[in-house]
């Protein structure tokens, strides 16, 4: 284990996270039940609203000779992209900006203040710095994507077919989209807790981790990746055990007629519980990734560690008096 405020290597730096998410797993999973079921209930919601207003539409349109039912849907559709996504962005914002401050007394390694007046500024703060990060994000996609269109149609003649010049087209998409938003989003990926520790916005939270992630970039790139595996096989490992509860207790009901009713429950409860709570374990965990490197990354390059450590004798001093 590593020193108390002291940089931490690739393994440390994961052995941290995991201290931190142990030390908070309760408040963790409370927060993240919270939200999951308020995205539930919105998407319920939403669905509802959305039958009775595609219906209200219907009738306008086709009384005033307007169309019908493609008029409506289309409206509709148009509408709930304007309203539900942003919506839904600021939600998870929320989510993952709560796992973070829930942290907080682990990362500063006393007792702070987690959660009061200024939560939805911090919130607004976290939410611009994501916008930016789509800002940013927009144009490598399109450069990206026009390269290797333009790269394709260059040696689209070397191919025996067009279906075989489209297969490795496809390919050669998928690898230059997934390896290059892999590299160019880790610029981005401590500006949410840029934003929160240090009030940042828009492109100042951008660049800022820029900043603190650039003198160790693929360092920090492999241990995210890595994270983002162990995060898998946890969501996986979660969801495969309700896989095989579902499956022994099928097996029991075949050799059991009367547990055969019983058994079509259990299977709807595995079938809705694996993934919700697959994603309330799993929801804190890449946010409170960025928040360990966040810290390691300042104490290694500003030595934030003697602050961290004269915040901690001051709080000490004043909980003594």
């Amino acid at each position: 284990m590593q020193r108390e405020f002291s940089p931490m290597n690739a393994a440390e730096v994961m052995d941290k996270v995991v201290d931190v998410y142990k030390r908070s797993f309760w408040k963790q999973m409370a927060w993240a039940a919270v939200f999951y079921v308020g995205v539930l209930g919105g998407g319920f919601f939403a669905l509802i609203v959305g039958i009775f207003v595609t219906a209200f539409l219907i009738g306008l349109l086709a009384a005033f000779d307007l169309g019908g039912g493609a008029n409506a849907l289309a409206i509709v559709g148009i509408s709930a992209v304007i309203l539900i996504i942003p919506l839904f962005l600021f939600w998870q914002t929320a989510t993952g900006t709560g796992h973070i401050l829930l942290a907080k007394p682990e990362l500063y390694g006393f007792k702070v203040k987690i959660f009061d007046r200024e939560f939805f500024k911090v919130v607004l703060r976290v939410f611009t710095a994501l916008l930016a990060q789509i800002l940013f994000t927009i144009p490598f996609f399109i450069v990206a994507t026009g390269a290797v269109l333009a790269f394709i149609a260059s040696v689209g003649n070397f191919f025996i077919t067009e279906s075989l010049s489209a297969f490795f087209g496809f390919l050669t998409l998928l690898a230059v989209l997934g390896l290059g938003s892999l590299m160019y989003s880790h610029v981005f990926s401590l500006a949410v807790p840029a934003a929160i520790f240090e009030e940042l916005y828009f492109f100042g939270a951008i660049k800022r981790s820029w900043e603190l992630i650039k003198t160790d970039f693929f360092r920090t790139l492999g241990i995210r990746t890595i994270w983002v595996v162990v995060a898998v096989i946890v969501s996986t490992s979660v969801q495969g055990a309700f896989s095989l509860v579902n499956s022994a207790f099928s097996l029991l009901a075949g050799t059991v007629p009367m547990l055969f009713i019983l058994s079509f429950f259990v299977t709807m409860f595995t079938g809705l519980a694996g993934p919700a709570i697959s994603s309330i374990i799993t929801a804190p965990l890449d946010g409170l990734m960025q928040a360990v490197i966040y810290f390691n990354q300042r104490i290694k390059n500003e030595g934030f560690d003697v602050e961290l450590q004269l915040n901690k004798l001051l709080h000490e001093r004043e909980a003594t008096q």
